[in-house]
């Protein structure tokens, strides 16, 4: 599976990651092809992604990346737990995102 393919899996999910996952899938622009972390953080950094779209990218990266060397009977080290998005869907691409991130207790 790709990341892409994992990506769009993702959209339903009530967090960061899933938040990307939509308004990647409304970027007709978005690296589809590319699994490299380096192009697609580069991507979100260029088109100026709040702080919140680069730390779920690399949570889906890591996800995505356990599920591949999962799937081989290798295990890598443990995914932190899935960032929880407080409030209403909004879009976290957009170039005057304001989302605090939760406070770790």
């Amino acid at each position: 599976m790709t990341f892409w393919q994992y990506l769009r899996q993702q959209r339903d999910r009530n967090d960061w990651v899933g938040d990307l996952a939509r308004d990647a899938l409304g970027d007709k622009d978005f690296p589809r092809g590319s699994p490299r972390h380096a192009r697609l953080q580069y991507y979100l950094m260029s088109h100026d992604a709040c702080r919140e779209a680069r730390m779920a990218l690399v949570q889906a990266y890591r996800e995505w990346r356990q599920a591949q060397v999962g799937t081989a009977g290798t295990r890598l080290a443990p995914c932190q737990p899935a960032l929880e998005r407080p409030g209403e869907n909004q879009k976290i691409l957009s170039k005057n995102a304001t989302r605090q991130m939760p406070r770790r207790m």
